[in-house]
C-alpha cells in the first residue's frame, strides 16, 4: 500500500508541476504580448510626432522648443480668450432656403431678404453663384450689423425651373477697410417661375 500512495503522490506532484509550467508559459506569453504592444505604440507615437514635425516644418516656423506647464487659471484665461475669438467670428444668417423669382429673376422678389443678424459683430456682403457653373448671379452691397437687404434681383434672366446656388458670405473686419475676416457659404434653391 505504501507504493500505491507514493505513486499517487508522484502523479499529483507531476500534475501540479505541469500546471505550474503551463501557467508560467502563459504568463511569459502575456508579458511578451504586452511588450510588443508597448513597442508598437511607442513607435507609432514617434512616427506621428515625426509626421507632425514634418508638417509643421512645411507650414510654419516653430517659435522655440521650451515648453511650460500652465496653471489651471492660465488655462481658463486662454479658453476664455478663445471663446471670445470664436464668438466674434460667429455668424448668424436670416434668409429663406428657397429664393423664388418671377420674370426670370431680373426683377426684385418682394419676399426675398438676407439679414446681417443683430447678434453678429461684423459687416458682411454676399455673392450668389450657380452651383454647377460658378456663374455670378448677384453681388450685394456691404450690409451693416442689423441690416435687412431686400433689393435682390439676378444679373441675368434664367429659364423657368429650379437651380442650386451658393451664397458666399464674406465677414469684414470693418466697413472702412473692407478687409475679409472670414467667409461662409450656404446652398439655396433658386426657383424661377416665369
Amino acid at each position: 500500500m505504501g507504493k500505491t500512495n507514493d505513486n499517487q503522490k508522484e502523479k499529483k506532484d507531476s500534475g501540479s508541476g505541469a500546471k505550474l509550467a503551463i501557467i508560467a508559459i502563459i504568463g511569459v506569453i502575456i508579458i511578451l504580448l504586452l511588450v510588443i504592444v508597448i513597442i508598437l505604440l511607442l513607435r507609432n507615437g514617434k512616427d506621428a510626432g515625426a509626421d507632425a514635425t514634418a508638417q509643421n516644418e512645411n507650414t510654419r516656423e516653430v517659435a522655440g522648443s521650451v515648453r511650460t506647464i500652465a496653471s489651471e487659471e492660465d488655462a481658463r484665461n486662454v479658453m476664455d480668450e478663445m471663446r471670445e475669438e470664436v464668438a466674434e467670428g460667429m455668424f448668424k444668417c436670416d434668409m429663406p432656403s428657397t429664393w423664388t423669382f418671377t420674370k426670370g429673376g431680373t426683377e426684385p422678389d418682394k419676399d426675398l431678404y438676407v439679414s446681417n443678424h443683430p447678434d453678429n459683430t461684423k459687416p458682411i456682403y454676399f455673392d450668389v453663384f450657380l452651383e454647377d457653373t460658378d456663374e455670378l448671379l448677384y453681388s450685394s452691397p456691404v450690409l451693416k450689423v442689423g441690416t435687412v437687404w431686400t433689393d435682390i434681383s439676378l444679373n441675368r434672366e434664367l429659364e423657368p425651373g429650379t437651380y442650386r446656388a451658393k451664397v458666399a458670405f464674406k465677414l469684414l473686419t470693418d466697413e472702412e477697410s473692407q478687409e475679409e475676416y472670414s467667409a461662409v457659404n450656404f446652398i439655396v434653391r433658386i426657383k424661377v417661375l416665369n
